[in-house]
């Protein structure tokens, strides 16, 4: 799921405008981060839905 946030996250980043990227930029970076570091410690979706 982290892996799809991050791809989401990039994909809205990418449609901004510059003054949006601006505004935003530094809360894109911080929302993957967190996504990020969730990805080695999280559930694979077999475990979660078991």
């Amino acid at each position: 799921m982290s892996d799809r946030v991050i791809a989401a996250t990039n994909q809205q980043a990418a449609a901004m405008s510059p003054d949006q990227r601006d505004r935003y930029g530094s809360l894109v970076q911080a929302v993957n981060a967190h996504a990020a570091h969730h990805i080695p410690n999280g559930r694979t979706a077999a475990d979660a839905a078991r």
